[in-house]
């Protein structure tokens, strides 16, 4: 299925109120990179909003012992 990623800021924890990427299937929030992967998307996510576009990743739901889970696969960057 395909997720797609959108600027945001840290919803909880140490870094609270920082940029994030959140991630959303269907239009639904289901999550935020971490600190360091939001870091590390940023610029794609910005520049794809900033041109109109959609910052798009293939994502695979699982189900395990901890409930659900929504793997991203990500380019990768430099």
């Amino acid at each position: 299925m395909a997720a797609e990623l959108v600027s945001s800021s840290v919803s909880r924890g140490k870094h609270k109120g920082a940029y994030a990427v959140e991630v959303r299937l269907d239009g639904e929030r289901v999550g935020e990179l971490t600190a360091a992967m939001s870091s590390r998307y940023k610029n794609l996510v910005v520049a794809a909003q900033e041109n109109g576009n959609h910052a798009i990743c293939e994502a695979e739901i699982t189900h395990g012992e901890r409930g659900f889970q929504i793997d991203l696969r990500l380019p990768k960057t430099d």
